[in-house]
């Protein structure tokens, strides 16, 4: 955003006050997107590069496969401070799956990301049969039902 163009706005008629709050709202705005820019980078620093997904190749899992979910000293290694690993969070809810065994529903090529509501590509993700969030820990009352998302990183084949 141009400043020059806010420094009409600041003129001769506004009162101390409403100066002294549109500083307020500059200095919030700035802080707030230097902790996003903060977050980003403390993040990409924390990101684990153990080569935990080095030998998968895109097409490791296809629909109708048996997968087992590693165990969770396996995951915990994988994860960052933060529960994800490569941009997928591993929810709470989860970790109840792990050493389970499991089918393959589909490959995830693409999903809207419904935040940005903007169409995401993926790779490395799958769905499990009957893996379904009945309501996360932050949102208990969501009745959508969503499956969650698996890396290929968080699963091996089952014999």
């Amino acid at each position: 955003m141009c400043q020059l163009s806010e420094l009409e706005q600041i003129g001769e008629e506004t009162s101390l006050f409403e100066k002294g709050l549109h500083f307020f709202k500059r200095v919030l705005y700035f802080s707030r997107n230097r902790w996003y820019l903060l977050h980003y980078i403390l993040r990409r620093r924390t990101m684990k590069t153990n080569g935990a997904g080095a030998k998968l190749k895109a097409d490791t899992f296809k629909p109708g496969d048996r997968v087992r979910v590693k165990s969770r000293e396996e995951i915990k290694k994988i994860l960052d401070g933060w529960q994800h690993y490569k941009g997928c969070r591993f929810m709470y809810e989860m970790w109840q799956y792990c050493g389970g065994t499991f089918k393959v529903y589909k490959k995830v090529n693409n999903f809207l990301d419904e935040r940005t509501m903007k169409m995401m590509k993926s790779d490395r993700i799958v769905l499990l049969e009957g893996l379904i969030c009945e309501g996360s820990r932050p949102f208990k009352n969501c009745d959508k039902s969503c499956y969650y998302f698996w890396r290929a990183e968080w699963l091996e084949k089952a014999e």
